[in-house]
């Protein structure tokens, strides 16, 4: 098994029937195990060499050396995407062809409920604006979509890959729409137009909190005044752009949390996506709820963000859902918002996605833009 969860938590499944663990960064791992395992099988001595692995030997756990992060992404081939259902993909129970792509890993903030600085690293690596158009370019040509989905958590913090990228779409002619994450201390107005002129559909923005206290406390490194002027620009601009809120840290209240609720309804981006506090393993969250003993749900089947798993010091658990609930209804429910809607032709959409779940409607309608 690889991923974030057993690269924090490789014990546990080492414990639970699994033989291999692959830790962090996989490529080159797994390569280098596949190729061992071919000859040699789970000889303990042969896996001790090889970099980034969790193992047991006997009763023994082995954690060898850490791998270090791959600096040159552009060496790495292609998603097997050919390998992949590619046509039989569905939202709503319409059929749907996307094309996730990645141009960069890694992100220098560490905000405390988040893994990926904790397990891509604290150094941003972006691939080649070629590379990632050469990737577009055959998918589009193979799967026949143009809907293009970054996964990049920071994909604007690179401002000269993202004007290469830019150039390299207009050379080729490449007619797609495209989503990806920033940030409100990543972007200008500029940034947002060239974005918007070159297919961009969705801008999604991650501002967690109304408060600045809980804001500086999860290590965010943004101000309220900066996300206020983005959604503006946004507005401006007119670009579809999606707001993501987390509720229920520890150290809040319930007018904290309400607070949270409130200032997306000020800043009225597009979408608002609204997740509880979750503390995932390898972050400083996980670490101060277990040491405070705040975690009440270990069913890692509910660690979702959509399902309350611990408690605060002012609030129970019970509590942190039921204001998630709230949080979707008091947004949603607006009559400026409920009127947008209508007038866009999409009121019948959202009443049968509130029956389904706001979460996979929002989805749907973020990658969907622009069709």
């Amino acid at each position: 098994m690889g991923g974030p969860h057993v690269t924090f938590m490789y014990e546990e499944a080492l414990n639970n029937n699994v033989d291999v663990v692959v830790r962090g960064e996989g490529e080159y791992t797994t390569l280098e195990l596949i190729n061992t395992m071919e000859k040699y099988g789970l000889d303990p001595t042969r896996l001790r060499t090889i970099r980034g692995l969790a193992f047991k030997d006997g009763d023994q756990v082995i954690r060898t050396q850490d791998r270090p992060p791959i600096r040159n992404l552009d060496e790495l081939p292609p998603p097997a995407r050919h390998l992949l259902p590619m046509d039989k993909y569905t939202l709503f129970g319409k059929p749907i062809r996307i094309v996730h792509v990645m141009a960069s890993r890694g992100c220098p903030y560490g905000c405390s409920f988040c893994s990926t600085s904790y397990f891509w690293g604290r150094m941003i690596r972006y691939r080649s604006a070629k590379a990632v158009v050469d990737e577009i370019e055959d998918a589009v040509n193979r799967y026949k979509t143009n809907i293009i989905v970054f996964t990049d958590d920071e994909f604007t913090l690179g401002k000269r890959f993202v004007y290469e990228f830019l150039r390299e779409l207009e050379e080729r002619k490449l007619d797609i729409n495209f989503s990806c994450g920033s940030r409100v201390d990543t972007i200008d107005k500029e940034m947002m137009i060239a974005l918007k002129n070159h297919g961009c559909t969705a801008l999604y923005f991650g501002v967690e909190s109304g408060s600045q206290d809980t804001i500086n406390k999860i290590g965010k490194r943004i101000t309220l005044e900066q996300a206020v002027k983005v959604f503006q620009w946004a507005k401006e601009v007119k670009i579809d752009h999606v707001g993501s809120f987390v509720i229920g840290f520890p150290w809040e209240s319930i007018d904290d949390m309400k607070n949270t609720v409130r200032f997306a309804m000020k800043l009225d981006p597009t979408y608002a996506q609204f997740t509880v506090a979750t503390p995932y393993p390898g972050t400083p969250l996980y670490y101060q709820a277990l040491s405070d003993n705040l975690i009440e749900d270990w069913n890692w089947e509910h660690w979702t963000t959509l399902k309350a798993v611990m408690r605060g010091y002012r609030f129970t658990k019970e509590q942190a859902q039921k204001m998630l609930q709230w949080a979707y209804v008091k947004y949603y429910s607006r009559l400026g918002f409920l009127v947008r809607e209508l007038i866009h032709g999409r009121l019948g959409t959202i009443i049968s996605a509130i029956k389904n779940s706001l979460v996979p409607w929002f989805t749907e309608r973020l990658l969907r833009r622009g069709e």
